[in-house]
């Protein structure tokens, strides 16, 4: 479903299928120089940007879903995903709440 929704919306790049297994600074590196929003589960991106002080890509969307199932993740995704009009430029997280934005250094 999410995929789907996805790939309507934009060129969809998955990290397993181009750079499976590499340290998360390399694929914000990948996602800069590509020139893509990278959406993620991961918590260390936001240290990467906002601690480290490392580049960022156009956008980041990050997926703070804990406790909710694949159906239920996949389910609040789909609803918003009209948000993602909100990334370029910004560091969006997605919770059980409305999206939360900061915008990029």
């Amino acid at each position: 479903m999410v995929d789907a929704a996805l790939r309507a919306l934009a060129d969809v790049v998955y990290v397993r299928d181009v750079a499976n297994g590499a340290p998360d600074a390399d694929v914000l590196e990948l996602a800069r120089t590509e020139q893509r929003i990278l959406i993620t589960e991961d918590y260390d991106f936001g240290e990467l940007i906002f601690g480290e002080k490392r580049p960022p890509p156009p956008g980041i969307i990050h997926l703070a879903l804990d406790g909710m199932t694949k159906n239920q993740r996949d389910a609040k995704f789909a609803a918003e995903i009209d948000e993602l009009r909100l990334a370029p430029g910004c560091f969006v997280v997605f919770s059980r709440r409305r999206p939360r934005v900061r915008a990029l250094p």
